[in-house]
């Protein structure tokens, strides 16, 4: 049996000194995780402070989307979780958009070019780079207490590492550019762009995220296929609702709202109105 995670925590992993940093004011490191979701989640009950953020040296157990677990490799990937706790945050759809709208900011000022796919993964050209996985713990009532939202980020993998079933869907920055990076300068960069943006969430609402989704994603336009959900779907994704959602047109013309589940990018995209529903 493990040790109680506060036993097996060590220094942090890079500059805690920032008052000014709205998440990651407290950032931890654990050497070894099974998930960094699951970790954080028991802090939380213990009391962790909003804005906290837990970092693995390696994950072993990691998960994503559906239970699917996620590769990564020790010293190559960010294996990053982070703790929600005022009421704007507490939303999970809204705060998965936030992760995409947030990780997608700090790649693409790391000289990355990234998009995002619906809802949240980051991908390079077609090749996934990033998976964000966000999970509510609830009170006794059954209330939301806070969000939990964990990143897998790829930073220096080369692309032989991967698994032979993930080296055609997924890659690293450092494999799409043959560029060098440091973990935990791209790390201080992933929660500089979370600051910013629960800052906005606060402030200004949901709407300005919304946008910068929309801005940012190579989904709209592209024919996809939702591949989980109870009664098979496909059509051309036009638009991103108000409130996450996915709206999709199909053959026949008629549109869906699509609230959760697993899309594939079937065709490079077209030019479609960004405009919000």
């Amino acid at each position: 049996m493990h040790a109680p995670v506060h036993d097996r925590l060590v220094a942090p992993f890079c500059s805690a000194d920032r008052p000014d940093r709205r998440i990651g004011r407290t950032v931890l490191r654990i050497p070894v995780a099974d998930s960094t979701n699951a970790m954080l989640i028991e802090l939380g009950r213990a009391g962790a402070v909003d804005g906290t953020v837990l970092v693995a040296d390696e994950q072993v157990a990691g998960r994503g989307k559906g239970e699917r677990s996620w590769f990564s490799s020790r010293d190559e990937s960010l294996c990053v979780s982070l703790l929600l706790r005022r009421a704007p945050g507490r939303d999970l759809s809204k705060a998965t958009l936030l992760a995409a709208v947030a990780l997608h900011e700090a790649v693409t000022r790391l000289g990355v070019p990234a998009a995002i796919k619906w809802p949240n993964d980051i991908l390079i050209g077609d090749r996934k780079v990033c998976g964000i996985l966000a999970e509510a713990a609830a009170t006794a009532d059954g209330d939301v207490d806070f969000v939990v939202v964990g990143f897998g980020l790829n930073v220096a993998i080369v692309a032989e590492t991967f698994p032979p079933e993930l080296r055609g869907i997924a890659t690293s920055l450092a494999a799409a550019t043959g560029r060098t990076f440091d973990c935990a300068a791209v790390l201080d960069a992933c929660l500089d762009s979370f600051s910013t943006w629960v800052a906005v969430l606060e402030d200004r609402g949901f709407a300005p995220i919304a946008d910068a989704w929309r801005r940012g994603t190579s989904t709209l336009g592209r024919r996809v296929v939702v591949s989980d959900s109870a009664v098979p779907l496909a059509g051309t994704a036009v638009a991103l609702a108000d409130d996450g959602a996915l709206v999709l047109r199909d053959a026949a013309g008629h549109e869906h709202l699509v609230h959760s589940g697993d899309i594939s990018h079937a065709r490079p995209p077209i030019a479609v109105a960004t405009a919000s529903r």
